[in-house]
Parts: C-alpha cells; sequence; structure tokens
C-alpha cells in the first residue's frame, strides 16, 4: 500500500506526486490503483504485465484540474509537442487518458515498444489558445479535445477576445507520408472558425492573411465585424482559405488612394475617400475578393452596387 509516494511513467514522462493506493502484483501483473487529492485532484489505475522489456501497458489516469505547463508539454512524444506548440494553449483543463504499450519484435522495433495516448480534454479553467495559422488570441474557452497519436479533433470550442465571441471546430491529422523537405511532419488541417462583434484592431490586422495586412493601411476599417473563416492545408492540395467579413452597424473605411505624379498634368499625391456606415459582404478566397450587396454612404450620399470583385496581391495592392 502506497502512501505519499511519486511515480513518472518512462513513455509519457509526466511527474505524479502525493499518490496513495494498492499496488498488487500477482502472476506476472501488477495491478495499479492510485490517487491523489493533494493539490489537484488525479488518479491512475490499470495493469502492467511482465514488467520490464516485455511490459504490456493498460493505464487509465484521469484529473480534475490539469495545468497545460512546460512539465505537461515536456512529456508528450516530440510530434505531438510540435504541434500542441503551434496553438500556444495554456489554462487547466479536466483530462481522461488511456495509456497503452505493447512491446515490438523484428528488425523494425523500438525499445520503447509500440506506444499509444489516447485523451478526452475538456477545457475548464483560464483556457486560452494562439493558432500560428490565424493568430488571434482566443480566452475563456471551454469545449473539448479529443487526442490520438495520428489525430487531434478539437469540438464546440467557444471563447472570447473583448467583446468578441469566438467558436471554433476542426481537425488536425498526420498523414501516414514522408516527412516534407522541410523536416517538419505532413499535417492536414482544417479549420472552421467564427467571430461575432469583432472589432477591427491592429490585433485582428496581424491575423489576417498576408495580404490583408499589407491592405490594411489603404482601407483602414472601424468598428466591428462578424467573420466565418475557413482554413484548409494540405501537402496533398494548395492550401485554402476563405473569409467571409460582414461589417456591422457604423463600420466604416477610409479609403487612401495614392496617385502617381504626372509631369506638368498631376503633381500627384494622397486623397481620402470616406464610406461611412458600410454593409454588404467581403468574401476572400485565396487572394481573390467579392462583393455582395454592399452599400455605404460617401459624403452624405447614399452608394450601393449589387456586385464586385478585386484581386490582392501579398504587397498590399489589389486592381
Amino acid at each position: 500500500f502506497c502512501r505519499d509516494v511519486g511515480a513518472v511513467y518512462r513513455q509519457f514522462p509526466y511527474p505524479l506526486d502525493h499518490l496513495t493506493g494498492p499496488m498488487t502484483f500477482e502472476k506476472n501483473t501488477l495491478r495499479v490503483d492510485l490517487k491523489s487529492l493533494s493539490g489537484r485532484p488525479m488518479t491512475i489505475s490499470g495493469t502492467i504485465r511482465n514488467p520490464g522489456i516485455d511490459a504490456v501497458v493498460q493505464l487509465d489516469i484521469k484529473a480534475d484540474s490539469l495545468p497545460i505547463d512546460d512539465a505537461l508539454k515536456k512529456a508528450m512524444p516530440p510530434d505531438v509537442r510540435k504541434i500542441v506548440n503551434q496553438f500556444k494553449p495554456s489554462g487547466l483543463v479536466k483530462a481522461h487518458a488511456k495509456v497503452s504499450r505493447e512491446p515490438m519484435t523484428g528488425r523494425l522495433s523500438r525499445p520503447e515498444g509500440r506506444v499509444r495516448i489516447d485523451a478526452d480534454i475538456e477545457l475548464s479553467e483560464r483556457c486560452e489558445i494562439t493558432w500560428e495559422g490565424l493568430p488571434y488570441l482566443i480566452r475563456d474557452l471551454t469545449g473539448r479535445l479529443e487526442i490520438h497519436p495520428d489525430k487531434w479533433t478539437f469540438k464546440n470550442v467557444r471563447g472570447r477576445n473583448g467583446m468578441a465571441t469566438i467558436t471554433a471546430s476542426g481537425i488536425v491529422e498526420k498523414l501516414p507520408l514522408p516527412k516534407l523537405a522541410n523536416g517538419e511532419e505532413p499535417l492536414k488541417i482544417d479549420v472552421d472558425l467564427h467571430a461575432d462583434n469583432l472589432p477591427f484592431t491592429g490585433e485582428l490586422q496581424a491575423a489576417l492573411p498576408k495580404a490583408w495586412r499589407k491592405t490594411w493601411p489603404t482601407i483602414n476599417p472601424s468598428g466591428a465585424c462578424d467573420v466565418d473563416a475557413q482554413v484548409h492545408i494540405s501537402p496533398l492540395a494548395p492550401e485554402r482559405t476563405e473569409i467571409i467579413i460582414t461589417p456591422r452597424a457604423e463600420s466604416n473605411l477610409r479609403l487612401l488612394i495614392t496617385r502617381s505624379p504626372q509631369p506638368g498634368i498631376d503633381p500627384g499625391g494622397t486623397f481620402e475617400l470616406p464610406m461611412e456606415d458600410v454593409r454588404g459582404r467581403f468574401v476572400f478566397y485565396n487572394g481573390d475578393v467579392s462583393m455582395n450587396d454592399v452599400n455605404f454612404k460617401f459624403r452624405g450620399g447614399a452608394v450601393r452596387f449589387a456586385t464586385g470583385r478585386a484581386f490582392l496581391e501579398d504587397t498590399g495592392r489589389f486592381y
């Protein structure tokens, strides 16, 4: 019977401490039933058959308040840790993980054996993420993550950034392909994101695709909008990014146009076209922008057009 002991499983080296409970060894099988009620409630139960290099492990781990910290990240397999770091997560979660290990034989066998970790994670307290693919900080997260060796699924994730409410779902999947030329794992990423009442701020500008970041000082938006975004990344196909922006009431644009000088005719310069209370639907798809049912006020007059189209270059130039 264990009282206030510590443990580290070498295939998932996350330190567990203040564990109490029975460990029973019978007929080459070690049965574990431990719990810790100190600080962060946690239980670990299961069996280890044939302890040693031929061990067959089945462990069930539950934690009610697990911090997403460096200790947890370091315990993850390197390929999993690399994916986790792309989302820069922090906060406390409820977690239920199943850890299994089987020995391997043959020419391609590995000393650590065949290890599998499957986990369900419930975002619970002060959780935040910032995904590198769309780097916009989301706070106060709730929702659920399902983690498997080759696939991560997040469902009904909901959070905030200031007055904006943001929901997200998606899948990050490691494909059974050779590593990429840069040494990275071949990942297939499908992310759907929706935001209500998202303000036009510098933080939003920094999160948008390069072309929109460059164009921002030209159109100078203000106010707020609703956003629907879909990001699809795969080494097997070109990247597809679709962002639908619907301005809210009292959103404005201050378009700055620069004229090239023409000797003897026009000295050139910059002039401003203010567009007030802009309404409509703006769809960005891989550099192409379509506009539908757009109307706004220009120096007191009403302007409306049913459709429009523009193409944005990474330099910020559009036509």
